[in-house]
Formats: C-alpha cells, sequence, structure tokens
C-alpha cells in the first residue's frame, strides 16, 4: 500500500534499483523504489514519489495603528506558522526580531519576515489615511500642532473656518474658499494656539454648519 502523500509511477528498468532515492539535481524529491515480477515473469520496477504535507507554512497578519498623515503611523506582522524565532526588516533595514515599526508616514511600507528554516515572506502594504467614522471628524483630538478635519458637504458652497474660545468669541479665521459636495479634508497647522479648550467651526454659504470641541495639548 503507497503512503497517502505518495504517487506511483511503472517504469520498465531492468536493474536492481530499489529503496529510498533521491534525485541528484533536486535534494527536496524523494522517490521510493522496488522491483516486482510482472505476469510474463520479467523483472519490472516501480517508483512512487513521496509527498509530505507541509504543516508549518508561514503566512503574515498585520495591523496598523497610528495616523500616517503625520508620520506617526505603526505597522505590527505576527505570523502565523513558519518555525520560530523569526526576523523583520522594514523598508530594506537591516532584520531584527522587532516585529512593530513606528513612525511610518503614508504611503508604500515593505517588509520581508524569515523564519528559523530561512523561509521567507516578501510583501507591501499602503498605509492609507485614517478615515473619519463620523462625521463631523477632526483628529488628532487632544493634538499638538496639525490637526486634520473631515467633513461631508451636501452641495458646492463657499466655507469659511474658523476657530472660537469656549464663550463663543472668533480668535483665529483659517480660510474661506470654495469646497466641493462630498467628503473633504482639511489640514491645519494650530501651533499659535495655547494650551486649552477651543470650538472648531464651519459654516458653508448653502446653510452647511458643524461645530466641534478640540482640546490642544503641549505633548
Amino acid at each position: 500500500m503507497l503512503h497517502p502523500f505518495s504517487r506511483e509511477v511503472t517504469v520498465i528498468i531492468k536493474t536492481d534499483y530499489f529503496g529510498i532515492q533521491r534525485k541528484f539535481n533536486e535534494p527536496r524529491t524523494i522517490w521510493l523504489a522496488g522491483y516486482y515480477g510482472d505476469q510474463y515473469k520479467v523483472n519490472q520496477t516501480w517508483i512512487a514519489q513521496v509527498f509530505s504535507a507541509d504543516t508549518t507554512i508561514m503566512k503574515l497578519n498585520f495591523s496598523q495603528s497610528g495616523n500616517p498623515l503625520f508620520c506617526t503611523g505603526e505597522l505590527e506582522i505576527n505570523p502565523i506558522g513558519g518555525v520560530p524565532p523569526y526576523q523583520y526588516s522594514f523598508n530594506g533595514d537591516s532584520f531584527t526580531s522587532n516585529n512593530r515599526q513606528a513612525q511610518l508616514c503614508g504611503g508604500i511600507t515593505q517588509f520581508t519576515v524569515v523564519d528559523s528554516r530561512g523561509c521567507s515572506i516578501q510583501d507591501t502594504i499602503v498605509l492609507e489615511k485614517v478615515i473619519a467614522t463620523k462625521q463631523p471628524a477632526a483628529f488628532p483630538n487632544p493634538f499638538i500642532n496639525q490637526m486634520v478635519v473631515q467633513f461631508d458637504l451636501p452641495q458646492d458652497q463657499n466655507i469659511s473656518v474658523f476657530i472660537s474660545d469656549m464663550a463663543g468669541n472668533v480668535i483665529s479665521t483659517l480660510l474661506n474658499r470654495s469646497a466641493q459636495s462630498g467628503q473633504n479634508e482639511l489640514i491645519f497647522s494650530l501651533s499659535p494656539l495655547t494650551v486649552g479648550q477651543y470650538i472648531l467651526n464651519i459654516e458653508g454659504t448653502a446653510g452647511f454648519k458643524m461645530t466641534e470641541k478640540i482640546i490642544k495639548t503641549a505633548n
């Protein structure tokens, strides 16, 4: 009976050729060989290639956090399978045992993972901008200096963006410009503001209006 991971090939070879054989130019290919007498009383040789199911095939899971827009993106690689320990390389850097890369900016990040057998996986990931899960949205919030604001407009209109204190007094106008319908994204530097709490206001000429409490911190 053949092994469940084998394949039998019958050939006619009139020689003593039996046992476990390995092809000289394919050292990882293993064959079993033997001989038998057929109905014509002639010796024949059988050959069966042996296969083994690889239960240690390496696959990768990865998770993304932070905000690549401000070069604070983080990427964590978690191998499944393979044979530990693992070595990691990000963007062509030297291999280390650290599976986490920080301070990543938006765009393509390349990585390579190698297990103890020398088996490796190379892949790339595109770090996307953080997408707002609600509208309106200002992030990061709290912020230090820079802030991104995303909002949806129902139609084209001119908008005004300004900062007010908690009492409603306007302390800084950030921009006045036209904006298209759909999702809009604005990036502001708010470094002149002192540490504290403020209100971000966006008003449109077609009736759009949003306000959101924002907090500036020192670090």
